[in-house]
């Protein structure tokens, strides 16, 4: 899922791993509003989820990242790759150019998510732990999503570790605990790799 990289408050890492992982967001941004679409004030929303569909299948929205300022969605619909939704008070291309570039929010139980998959803000902030020898690398800054398969940009001591996110290198995902990765020379610097 690509929701809500934006980090928020720390709470320490697992034992025996010094650091800070970080809290876990009630609501999520779900969607980005990037338009108005006709002349009653429906909104064009550019899904953060993974698929638009998985977008439409929220029942619950809000303006705000605490769940404050309810959206009250009248309707919704897809509208070629883009979801489109009616919002109960916007009832005009006026009123609905007001809401662009304005992100909306979902309670995190309400998204599709599959059994074996985590939401990136859940990632961000994790400890990167040497699968075989328990050793601390990092902890998980980014999840870059611009290649074939996500990328996990990892905050070493020595910089930064890019690990792509497949079974060869990410052994195990522990949002308690951190991710498990099984580098290849190179990856990182120093000496990690002796087991």
């Amino acid at each position: 899922m690509r929701l809500s990289l934006k980090k928020t408050a720390a709470t320490p890492y697992p034992k025996g791993h010094g650091g800070f992982i970080m809290e876990r967001k009630k609501f999520l941004e779900t969607g980005k509003i990037i338009n108005t679409h006709g002349v009653r004030g429906e909104l064009k929303v550019m899904s953060l989820c993974d698929s638009p569909c998985d977008f439409l299948k929220i029942g619950t929205f809000f303006w705000d990242s605490e769940g404050k300022l309810p959206c009250k969605v009248t309707g919704k619909r897809l509208h070629g790759d883009f979801p489109l939704i009616k919002c109960e008070g916007i009832d005009t291309v006026q009123d609905a150019s007001l809401k662009k570039n304005k992100f909306i929010y979902s309670p995190r139980e309400e998204i599709p998510l599959a059994e074996d998959k985590n939401f990136i803000q859940d990632l961000i902030g994790l400890p990167a732990i040497h699968s075989k020898t328990g050793k601390l690398l990092g902890k998980v800054s980014d999840v870059l999503q611009y290649t074939a398969q996500s990328v996990y940009e990892i905050e070493t001591e020595s910089g930064k570790a890019y690990v792509p996110a497949v079974k060869e290198f990410i052994v195990e995902i522990d949002t308690e605990k951190g991710v498990y990765i099984d580098p290849i020379e190179g990856m990182f610097e120093g000496d990690v790799y002796e087991v």
